[in-house]
């Protein structure tokens, strides 16, 4: 393990499926992969660093070890292919765009986005993230609501500040009914399909996506609409980024991005950009309110570091213990549960030699609770990235934005503004827990919550 065993404040267990101790049987992992893949997993997963699998769904291989991570991630990542259920299942969710582009079209599409999310287009971003969250701590205010949905109102946020930032030209309609819109698709396009695992033709849909179909269309107008909009703008590329989509050409093709890659981008920006910050910051939230002792630390920090006004580059350096809680939540809680490889050629894992087609799995969910990796790893210990400890993490141990060529290309944008949102939320209020509902977990793309998470807030000034 690479930590000491006891922690300096928390001793909070965040609420989680307990996996059973023995093999998830057939019934029971199939309704696991259909509605909730959190239950697929047993205890030998949280203990082991490969384990070996025969199901009806074929071989695969549940790999934590993060020397075999790496190389199968980074070093030999050309032999580690998505196999075909998750680029189904990923160009249903984001089409065309740069998640699911592959080869010459992936590099080109994400060389172009890059300039978006470098560190001084971040340090630009900070006065729209700043004032998104403000914004939210007036509504928190004026709202007469005293059980409200943290998660809807943490998706709100997100897409407020997207608009605010990346998106130049503004949003076309009030960020809480494009949240909306983005959780319904979601929740209708991201789960496994009959269809899928029979390797049904993509166009036939199954019963969840036929219900969604609204949210489907609204997703897809939106994009189509606010790409119109920025053809009839005069906004520049170095400053708009659908200005830039439009306008970029192939460096070796002269190409430019078709309309439907263009939209599948913007679609894919405002979910994947919007929905995993939301989690991330719905957990951290939470988190502190369980944990007094942590939260009081956040609480000094803020009021040290932000009593002369909102976030900057020179403070938010300084506000180590609200990063290591949204560090420590997305460890428990982490954006993507899953990454899924396929073997292109024979290779040796773990002095096994493994055939070409077989599945790769790893979980950043089991990964982040790995008995060997982490002590107390059920627990709720943000210290863990505290300088001093943090640099003692295995770096692929810890693996909320992905690792190699496919890292999340928005991780510096995304952890900016968590920073700034919970440390501008912090300054000004207190959340608390609104009852004592048993918090069952569910996995469609990220980690959301069964029922509503619902809390209430006072003001800090009041206290």
């Amino acid at each position: 393990m690479v930590e000491d065993t006891a922690a300096m404040f928390s001793t909070f267990r965040p609420p989680a499926p307990q996996p059973p101790s023995s093999p998830v049987p057939l019934l029971h992992l199939l309704w696991a992969v259909f509605f909730n893949p959190l239950y697929v997993w047993h205890r030998l997963h949280f203990e082991d660093p490969v384990v070996v699998e025969r199901t009806i769904l074929g071989t695969r291989l549940v790999v934590s070890d993060p020397a075999l991570i790496k190389w199968i991630l980074v070093d030999n990542a050309k032999n580690y292919v998505r196999d075909s259920l998750q680029q189904r299942l990923l160009h249903r969710m984001t089409g065309r765009g740069v998640f699911s582009a592959e080869g010459s079209d992936w590099q080109f599409q994400r060389k172009l986005l890059a300039p978006y999310f470098s560190a001084k287009a971040l340090v630009a971003y900070l006065p729209g993230m700043t004032a998104a969250a403000e914004d939210a701590v007036n509504r928190f205010r004026a709202s007469s609501d005293d059980r409200f949905d943290l998660g809807s109102e943490m998706s709100t946020l997100t897409v407020d500040a997207l608009g605010r930032t990346v998106f130049s030209g503004g949003l076309s309609e009030r960020p809480a009914g494009i949240a909306d819109s983005v959780r319904q698709f979601a929740d209708t396009n991201g789960p496994v399909e009959v269809g899928d695992l029979l390797g049904l033709p993509p166009w036939i849909p199954g019963v969840r996506r036929l219900w969604g179909w609204r949210a489907t269309a609204q997703v897809r107008q939106r994009a189509r609409g606010m790409l119109a909009k920025a053809r009839a703008s005069e906004l520049s590329p170095k400053i708009d980024f659908l200005s830039a989509l439009i306008s970029a050409r192939d460096p070796e093709t002269g190409e430019t991005l078709g309309d439907r890659a263009i939209e599948d981008n913007v679609s894919t920006l405002i979910g994947a950009g919007s929905d995993t910050v939301a989690v991330a910051l719905t957990w951290a939230i939470f988190l502190l309110s369980q944990a007094p002792r942590a939260r009081e630390a956040v609480e000094a920090e803020v009021d040290a570091n932000l009593k002369n006004g909102a976030p900057t580059a020179d403070t938010l350096g300084k506000l180590v213990w609200t990063r290591a809680v949204i560090e420590e939540a997305m460890r428990l809680y982490p954006p993507a549960p899953m990454i899924g490889r396929m073997i292109c050629n024979e290779d040796t894992l773990g002095g096994n030699r493994f055939p070409a087609g077989t599945t790769i799995l790893i979980s950043p969910w089991v990964l982040h609770r790995h008995t060997q990796l982490w002590s107390d790893p059920d627990m709720f210990e943000p210290e863990r990235f505290l300088p001093g400890r943090r640099e003692l993490i295995p770096r692929y141990a810890y693996l909320p934005f992905g690792a190699g060529p496919r890292v999340c290309l928005g991780m510096g944008f995304a952890m900016q503004e968590a920073v700034v949102v919970l440390a501008t939320l912090i300054k000004h209020l207190r959340f608390e827990r609104a009852d004592d509902h048993p918090i069952r977990l569910r996995q469609c793309i990220t980690l959301q919550t069964v029922a509503p998470l619902r809390m209430r807030i006072r003001p800090r000034q009041e206290l």
